[in-house]
């Protein structure tokens, strides 16, 4: 589980590693990679299963998924704002998942949550005036798409996530209760 400390992070990160934890036959890792050397970033791919994390620039390791283990699987978690239909970011939606599925990594989208007022987690940006800016091609401060943290619904992430570890598993001679996936 990549975790991120600046913009971009999860504001309901506790629960959703608790959850994580809870996960049977799992060995989790929550890692910030630039904590992290680029060669020890690579040996954490390369002998992961499961990369979860927020869109970012971390998430290029899961290219790297499945060269230890099998086949591995990226979930992204993307903020709200991605979901805009400026043609700017149509690249940026997609590009993670057009990186690992010609890879044959099984790629799972999560979208970020919006409060119920319209405005996304602890940045105070409201979604439809960003979305409106961003279709006018306005993607300047303080309209910062990607500057704010994101809030994820813990247990459908969670459902994504079983769902990519059990399409791993499938991959495994093992007993899936003999398995042990590292995320």
């Amino acid at each position: 589980y990549v975790v991120r400390s600046g913009p971009r992070a999860i504001t309901n990160d506790e629960a959703l590693s608790r959850a994580l934890y809870s996960l049977p036959g799992t060995l989790l890792m929550r890692v910030r990679m630039e904590d992290y050397s680029l060669a020890e970033q690579l040996e954490l791919a390369t002998s992961s299963s499961l990369v979860l994390g927020v869109h970012g620039t971390a998430l290029l390791f899961s290219l790297f998924l499945g060269t230890s283990y099998g086949p591995g699987a990226l979930v992204e978690v993307q903020p709200p704002h991605l979901r805009a239909p400026h043609a700017s970011f149509v690249s940026w939606r997609s590009i993670f998942k057009d990186m690992v599925l010609p890879l044959g990594i099984h790629y799972v989208r999560h979208v970020a949550e919006v409060n119920a007022d319209g405005f996304t987690a602890s940045c105070g940006q409201n979604l439809s005036t960003i979305e409106a800016a961003n279709a006018r091609g306005c993607l300047c401060s303080p309209l910062r798409p990607l500057a704010c943290n994101v809030t994820v619904n813990v247990t459908t992430l969670m459902a994504s996530t079983q769902g990519a570890l059990a399409w791993i598993a499938s991959f495994s001679s093992a007993a899936p209760s003999a398995r042990s996936a590292r995320c």
